[in-house]
């Protein structure tokens, strides 16, 4: 089903950004636009993709400009930190105007929840964890985190609980290195 956010140019735009083709496809069944793509590369094969849309309005922020502007934010963050060495999808690029950034596919559940295998389902949230706290242990200053203001957020939650909130922490990470090199 295509909508207002031009899934065919964005797939064109995909094979382009990959320098491919795009063998298949499939539409995920997401809150927002997902599409898996098979992307033939010539020499290099078929790689999968995942070729990511904005949020609907009102998920994050209130009209399309604002849940494009999130997109955009979200692969500006994603972008920053390809070299920290955490589990993460390879960042291919993003597409401003039409709302769009392309990922590289990583196999796995979506629906966590969902798992009758309560072991399995436990694994995956330790790994997931495991890798949060590489993330909050790597220096905060050796990532090129993008600028961010309160006018590039028109959501007070996400300005205040995510950005302000990772600073106050990263601040005290860093007062507690300091004393404890004094006492050490």
């Amino acid at each position: 089903m295509l909508d207002h956010r031009r899934d065919e140019e964005a797939i064109v735009w995909a094979e382009a950004q990959m320098g491919g083709r795009v063998v298949a496809r499939e539409r995920q069944n997401r809150w927002r636009p997902h599409w898996t793509l098979d992307m033939d590369l010539g020499v290099g094969g078929v790689k999968k993709v995942l070729l990511r849309g904005y949020r609907n309005p009102g998920y994050t922020e209130m009209d399309h400009s604002g849940s494009r502007a999130f997109l955009a934010r979200e692969a500006d963050f994603l972008a920053a930190l390809q070299d920290v060495p955490v589990k993460l999808p390879r960042y291919y690029g993003q597409n401003r105007d039409l709302g769009w950034i392309l990922m590289e596919f990583l196999p796995g559940e979506t629906e966590l929840t969902a798992l009758e295998d309560a072991d399995r389902r436990f694994t995956i949230y330790r790994q997931y964890v495991e890798e949060l706290a590489k993330l909050h242990a790597y220096p905060l200053d050796r990532i090129a985190l993008p600028k961010v203001d309160d006018e590039g957020f028109q959501s007070d939650f996400m300005r205040v609980g995510v950005v302000d909130g990772h600073r106050q922490r990263a601040c005290a990470d860093c007062a507690i290195r300091r004393t404890s090199r004094r006492s050490g």
